[in-house]
């Protein structure tokens, strides 16, 4: 009994130390007025963080409980299935958790809406944040439709969307989305989305890790 006791608080252990060293992301900024850079608009973030917002105000998407929130001030612990706020926080929204699109390798591809498997979706203006590890390894994104390439967008912010002299992508329509590597070792990845308007406020996330 002693050694499978000790066996089991060995694995609990390691895995605590394990989730430590990687934590997962569990919010999204939207908005802030301070100088913390890790809550630069549209970064994530990570489960198990703390910030001392001072006279700072921030809004964030909380992955856990779908809700959008503003906090002025105060301290902030941000949990996966929940938050902290010792400042005043004022409710933006509620149930409008990012429908997250994970683009992966080999072709295998899928949206999530952080609690529901659903069919990958784009907005027709292509207004998505780009997040995950892997994000800064890949310089663009093609939007193809059958085989013609509609347009190629840079990657090189967080939030990218077609430009405005272009048309929006056609609502009902399914396109290839071709990321391209900007490191020649990287292979580029590909997935296929609906595009379909955004309801209830929710944000497009494209996720690359």
């Amino acid at each position: 009994m002693k050694t499978w006791l000790g066996a089991l608080a060995g694995v609990l252990t390691a895995t605590a130390a394990l989730a430590a060293a990687n934590p997962k992301p569990a919010g999204l900024v939207l908005s802030y007025t301070g100088f913390h850079p890790e809550l630069a608009p549209y970064s994530e973030i990570m489960a198990g963080a703390e910030f001392d917002l001072g006279a700072d105000t921030l809004s964030f998407v909380h992955y856990g409980t779908c809700d959008t929130v503003e906090v002025k001030g105060g301290r902030l612990k941000v949990g996966p299935d929940d938050f902290q706020a010792g400042g005043t926080t004022k409710e933006l929204g509620k149930g409008q958790c990012p429908e997250q699109v994970a683009i992966r390798t080999g072709g295998v591809s899928g949206g999530v809406l952080m609690r529901a498997a659903l069919t990958p979706t784009v907005p027709p203006r292509f207004d998505c944040v780009l997040a995950g590890r892997k994000s800064r390894d890949f310089s663009a994104v093609q939007i193809v439709d059958g085989s013609l390439v509609v347009t190629q967008l840079p990657l090189g912010a967080r939030k990218i969307a077609l430009p405005a002299i272009l048309p929006p992508l056609k609502e009902g329509r399914t396109y290839r989305l071709v990321f391209m590597p900007g490191n020649p070792v990287e292979p580029p990845r590909e997935v296929t989305a609906l595009v379909s308007a955004p309801t209830g406020g929710k944000l497009c996330l494209l996720r690359l890790d």
